[in-house]
């Protein structure tokens, strides 16, 4: 780094930074996060603060709002008669519905790796209620005392621990917190920052034409030019290079062209910008942040091989493996709250993608039919005795 680049740096906080990306060698300026040893992370200093990086990375904000989207369609069945319970997930509060409620519980727990349910009484009239309310945990923390300090509706609340309710994804932290999925995915989201802002220097730069002076080969070491004057025996004369300039003043096109006495390269910097397939960059960092929230990368736009039926299976493995466990958590955690004959069922049996598990019950329940039925041909089983499997089967 030169003096010049230092002093950039030191006022303006922009560092040039000189690499290859994709055998091509690549020079553009970074002006909101460092290079090499100086590099900034785009991660909060405080380390807790994860629901900020929801809201600003895209694809962590898409593959969480997967799980969301698949939660917020739950049907919580009543058979088990909890009405208070499943009427106030239903209405959680006065400003949400059900699977707005469900949507941001999903990506405050999923982020942070817990949340705090705020279980506000209010009054409307002679009308007394509880609401059920999420707290922003980049907003929330805890006193000596274990109460709640947090901001709500743009206000900060005090909230007694009596009235709150913790669920964690994983595992609890000794702070009392949960430890969030997006805290070993620090590099792979700093790169796919990174690799936007390269794109976008190069986007933003692609109109730009780089004009140098032509490199002289050893054959012809002189430099001609066009600084000769058009007519050598006259006095006064202007250069070839100012006629040049004339005529083109003339025609109202000296912005549009560069006259040069010597000779020059013209480098169009979008004719590169092909050359660097940023998204093949960041490719194997989305595919570590899918994995890491149970997420197959065809539900997501940077999936390659999407169709219908590998849809509906990366959707099912979201059902079995993250939404029920997440709202069979939230239910387990109300329903001390709201006394009533047991809890209600979590039940995402409506959902299209279920229809494959009716439809692999239905092939092995074909295949064992036509295994008893060879068994009885040949005279393997008696009769009787096939009637009986069968009719485990067929009920």
């Amino acid at each position: 780094m030169n003096w010049l680049e230092r002093k950039w740096q030191s006022v303006f906080g922009i560092e040039k930074y000189r690499g290859t990306i994709n055998g091509m060698p690549t020079q553009f300026n970074i002006d909101m996060f460092g290079a090499g040893n100086s590099r900034k992370t785009h991660y909060p200093e405080s380390f807790s603060k994860y629901v900020c990086i929801y809201r600003e990375v895209f694809i962590v904000q898409n593959v969480i709002g997967q799980i969301g989207k698949l939660c917020a369609s739950v049907d919580f069945s009543n058979e088990n008669k909890n009405d208070k319970l499943v009427n106030k997930l239903e209405n959680p509060n006065n400003k949400q519905s059900k699977q707005e409620y469900i949507k941001e519980f999903v990506a405050y727990i999923k982020s942070s790796g817990w949340v705090v349910v705020w279980k506000r009484y209010v009054s409307y009239g002679n009308f007394d209620t509880m609401e059920l309310i999420n707290l922003d945990p980049d907003k929330t923390e805890f006193t000596n005392t274990g109460d709640i300090i947090t901001e709500y509706d743009d206000k900060e609340h005090r909230i007694a621990k009596e009235d709150v309710i913790i669920l964690f994804d994983t595992v609890r932290e000794k702070n009392g917190k949960g430890y969030s999925a997006l805290r070993p995915l620090r590099s792979q989201i700093d790169n796919i920052l990174d690799a936007q802002k390269a794109k976008g220097i190069q986007i933003q730069n692609s109109g730009i034409t780089i004009i140098s002076p032509k490199a002289v080969n050893g054959t012809n070491a002189v430099d001609e030019g066009i600084n000769a004057m058009v007519h050598p025996d006259i006095p006064n004369q202007v250069t070839q290079k100012q006629q040049i300039e004339q005529k083109l003043a003339g025609r109202d096109l000296e912005s549009r062209y560069i006259v040069s006495s010597k000779g020059l390269d013209a480098n169009n910097l979008g004719a590169q910008l092909n050359a660097v397939n940023f998204d093949d960059i960041e490719e194997a960092d989305k595919l570590s942040i899918c994995s890491a929230f149970g997420v197959d990368v065809e539900l997501t736009p940077y999936g390659k091989n999407a169709t219908f039926d590998n849809k509906q299976q990366a959707e099912l493995s979201i059902v079995q493996k993250e939404a029920t466990p997440l709202m069979q958590n939230l239910i387990n955690s109300l329903v001390s709250e709201f006394p009533g004959k047991g809890k209600p069922n979590v039940s995402f049996a409506h959902l299209d993608c279920m229809s494959i598990i009716e439809k692999r019950i239905q092939e092995t329940n074909t295949v064992r039919i036509e295994q008893i039925t060879n068994l009885i041909n040949s005279n393997l089983i008696d009769v009787k005795k096939g009637q009986e499997l069968l009719k485990d089967i067929i009920g």
